[in-house]
């Protein structure tokens, strides 16, 4: 017989007796057909399980892709603002650059005026 060493282990001649009666004969196929079964279920499994780490593994790299499309995105809204409140700060350091043009032209206008005033005061 198999002396203990499982089902899944090989039979071989040297653990089958050749005297082997009916019953044992009969034990002995359904061994057999056990191990037959269950190894087919193990490399069925074995390959359920890879395909399964395949899946997983593209499925995580589908993530990473979108979350990198997300981030690159991300980063691309993040640059169109930053450039948007640069050209926005520019416009209004142009303003204030013109007001204060502006502004001088008026005070020299003033100070033109006041001589004016102060040549005819005098």
């Amino acid at each position: 017989m198999n002396h203990g060493r499982g089902i899944l282990m090989p039979l071989n001649p040297e653990n089958i007796p050749s005297h082997a009666n009916s019953h044992q004969q009969h034990i002995l196929a359904i061994s057999r057909n056990l191990r037959r079964y269950y190894a087919t279920r193990i490399l069925n499994l074995n390959g359920t399980i890879i395909s399964e780490r395949r899946l997983s593994t593209n499925l995580t790299n589908e993530l990473t892709n979108e979350r990198n499309k997300l981030t690159n995105a991300r980063n691309k809204l993040t640059n169109e603002r930053n450039e948007n409140v640069s050209l926005n700060n520019q416009l209004t350091n142009e303003r204030l650059y013109q007001s204060e043009i502006v502004i001088d032209d008026i005070i020299g206008e003033i100070e033109k005026k006041e001589e004016v005033v102060r040549f005819y005061l005098m």
